[in-house]
């Protein structure tokens, strides 16, 4: 007999032994549906929302606002402007990280949000602290962790160096905590080759859930805007200082000609109309350099509003009217397959274990 009818055969045993066990292969499925009713209607109900966004992001040739002919102007103004170079948008890829970031995190968890189960307002680190529910499954299977947090002492830990400062931000092992489930809460995916950006959130409410949602939303549109309009924001600031200035230089020259002409009216000599023609044409050249850079001033405004990245909703917020889990009738099944399955390993290895015990005792006996 070969090897290949050898193994058809031991399979049809095993089938035929399963078989025979078919009561005991049932009671082992019986058995796993009180655990299965348990672990589905422990487990606390989530909603999930979510939105989808595309990203415009193209890498374009930006040649400053200030050079060419502002560039002549700076030279003599003895300012030296920005050159061209080329600016590309925040890449779509780094999105998913910003929401895990410490300064996120914790300006997600102190705001407030309406729970409507709750009837109240509440932040999201007082929500989590005080009324987050936690299936009991996952309470027995993290009770020695939790045990062992609450033998060890807490304290703050050093998480992330301040951007706009030298002091080192603490966060206690309780926020950290809360931390790390509002960063398990949210998700987000985005597709290389479309842009398209899809948010999920999933959360024990469905308004605070869409709520969320929309707040990791305008907060990922308002980071990207700050950072694609810095360098044109600064550009800005350099030229509405420059016009400042410039505009004084022009009232002062204005008002240095109306001084003279007020004081020497009566006068007709080379000297005072030289004099004259020189406070006219330097309050010519104060004027022409103010309106010119009046004008830059404006095409900068509009520059920075160019610059704001485009980012369209195309599947907006809804708030969630079913709820996303427990999905009772799959957890059933799966508990139901799970018991089936440890009833055939049982039947199996209970076989061999008697068929190993069988041949022991016949080699005894022949001894």
């Amino acid at each position: 007999m070969s090897q290949k009818q050898n193994q058809v055969l031991g399979f049809a045993n095993v089938l035929a032994m399963l078989w025979r066990k078919k009561i005991l292969l049932l009671k082992f499925v019986l058995s796993a549906i009180p655990l299965g009713l348990l672990i589905a209607f422990t487990t606390p109900k989530k909603w999930q929302s979510s939105i989808r966004l595309v990203t415009e992001e193209k890498e374009t040739g930006f040649v400053s606002i200030l050079s060419g002919s502002l560039g002549n102007l700076a030279d003599f103004t003895g300012v030296s402007l920005p050159g061209a170079e080329m600016e590309k948008g925040l890449d779509p890829q780094i999105y998913p990280q910003l929401i895990n970031t410490p300064v996120f995190l914790e300006e997600l968890s102190s705001t407030s949000f309406y729970f409507e189960s709750l009837g109240k307002k509440l932040t999201l680190y007082e929500f989590f602290e005080g009324h987050h529910r936690t299936s009991l499954t996952k309470k027995i299977l993290t009770a020695p962790l939790r045990l062992r947090r609450l033998l060890s002492s807490g304290g703050g830990q050093e998480v992330v160096l301040a951007p706009d400062t030298r002091e080192h931000l603490k966060f206690t092992e309780k926020e950290l905590e809360v931390f790390n489930k509002l960063s398990n809460s949210i998700s987000i995916r985005v597709d290389k080759k479309t842009g398209i950006v899809d948010i999920w959130v999933e959360m024990q409410d469905p308004v605070v859930c869409a709520d969320i949602c929309q707040f990791v939303t305008d907060y990922i549109v308002r980071y990207v805007s700050d950072y694609k309009i810095e360098k044109e924001k600064r550009n800005l600031e350099f030229i509405a200082n420059l016009l400042n200035e410039k505009k004084l230089e022009y009232q002062n020259s204005q008002k240095e000609l109306s001084n003279f002409l007020d004081k020497n009216q009566n006068l007709s000599s080379e000297v005072a109309k030289l004099e004259i023609e020189n406070l006219t044409a330097k309050r010519y050249l104060a004027y022409s350099v103010y309106t010119f850079l009046a004008n830059k001033y404006e095409d900068a405004k509009i520059s920075v509003q160019k610059k704001i990245p485009v980012m369209k909703v195309i599947k907006p917020v809804v708030i969630p009217d079913k709820r996303f889990t427990p999905k009772r009738g799959r957890i059933m099944i799966t508990i139901c397959l799970v018991g089936f399955i440890v009833g055939v390993l049982y039947v199996v290895l209970l076989q061999l274990v008697l068929e190993l015990l069988r041949k022991v005792k016949l080699t005894y006996d022949d001894i």
